[in-house]
């Protein structure tokens, strides 16, 4: 396994309204992780058996509100072994690209920024 990590920093308060994880067919699981600025830390998605035709977005039941300078910290785990059925080349060194037999690893978000009274920004 490899692990890449990538990180966003929020500005301003904001809600965040869903996630969006994605890799391609080396990709085995992704986690986003919420750090406050206060330090404490809390797993906001979790996919441990990540799939490259099962992408989703996965929406919250209710918006996560996180004050400014809160981080999330998203981890992508790949597998370019021949134990991964749906690796296309265990062979090959793998490098970023827009195709599903290379490699990328994105976790989007969709929220909006928020003034102090919760109301879009």
């Amino acid at each position: 396994m490899h692990e890449v990590r990538s990180a966003y920093t929020f500005p301003k308060e904001a809600m965040i309204l869903s996630f969006m994880p994605h890799m391609h067919l080396r990709g085995k699981s992704f986690q986003y992780k919420v750090v406050y600025p206060d330090g404490h830390a809390e797993i906001a998605l979790s996919v441990p058996r990540y799939d490259f035709n099962w992408q989703s977005t996965y929406r919250m039941t209710n918006p996560l509100r996180v004050p400014a300078s809160t981080r999330i910290e998203c981890t992508g785990a790949f597998d370019n072994s021949t134990n991964n059925p749906n690796n296309p080349d265990p062979t090959k060194e793998v490098r970023w690209g827009d195709q599903t037999w290379e490699e990328m690893m994105g976790g989007l978000l969709d929220y909006y920024f928020v003034d102090g009274d919760g109301k879009k920004n």
